[in-house]
């Protein structure tokens, strides 16, 4: 069942924020999202939502948090294109939450980091473009200096996003026996590639960025040196990496 814009986004305030729990109108609009969220084109809606917030629309936190995290667990099974505009929107909508007088504080809000978990997943996914995703990211989160620190700790989720959604096309292609194994090699062998530029950026930020020092703390731990399923390489940092970082 497609739902419209404004229906989708009365359901998600329904379901999160309006409803008492456990009422007849919850448990409908509970009803209603789970079988919207199985529709191949739902996660159109959802990005339409994030981008009608991010050109000035007032959007309840409830639609944009349901919305980020629809569009988020989508990108995997996207054609490339459809990845690529979602790519595309989702840096649109971190460009402008970082816009000034956007935001609030300089907290990262939970939508904030759903977003960064979709942009992680389809910069490991959009193949074409593994050879310029740091410098894309870099330009769209950290070229307006008026918003660094936001910008440098958005840049920072999604980096610490990246190694759980190759560990998650890995287990997948396992799980489902795909033959898809040279490809997923390449993928790994791409962001393991960068794997100095990661810890040189979290010893700067640790240094010289202490508002972004939790976040850089979990791109270190998220990095940690792990095994691929089905592939089975090794990823990630060896504690010797840090030395090659300073």
């Amino acid at each position: 069942m497609l739902l419209e814009v404004d229906d989708f986004i009365r359901c998600c305030q329904v379901f999160l924020v309006q409803g008492s729990a456990g009422s007849v109108e919850q448990k409908a609009a509970h009803d209603h999202l789970l079988l919207f969220q199985q529709v191949p084109t739902a996660w159109r809606v959802a990005l339409q939502v994030l981008c009608e917030s991010a050109g000035g629309n007032t959007t309840p936190e409830a639609a944009l948090f349901i919305s980020a995290q629809l569009v988020r667990h989508s990108v995997p099974r996207l054609e490339e294109h459809d990845q690529i505009q979602v790519r595309d929107h989702l840096l649109r909508y971190l460009q402008h939450s970082t816009a000034p007088g956007v935001r609030r504080s300089s907290n990262i809000t939970p939508v904030d980091r759903l977003v960064c978990l979709g942009l992680a997943s389809s910069v490991v996914h959009i193949k074409s473009g593994w050879s310029a995703w740091k410098q894309l990211l870099q330009d769209a989160l950290l070229g307006n200096s008026a918003a660094s620190s936001v910008g440098l700790q958005l840049l920072l989720e999604v980096l610490a996003g990246i190694p759980g959604e190759l560990y998650s096309a890995c287990s997948t292609a396992a799980l489902h026996g795909l033959d898809v194994a040279p490809h997923l090699h390449s993928m790994v062998q791409q962001f393991q590639s960068q794997k100095l530029h990661v810890i040189q950026l979290v010893l700067d930020t640790l240094r010289s960025m202490p508002d972004a020092a939790t976040a850089a703390l979990v791109v270190l731990q998220n990095w940690g040196h792990d095994t691929m399923p089905l592939l089975c390489v090794e990823f990630g940092l060896h504690c010797l990496d840090l030395n090659d970082g300073y």
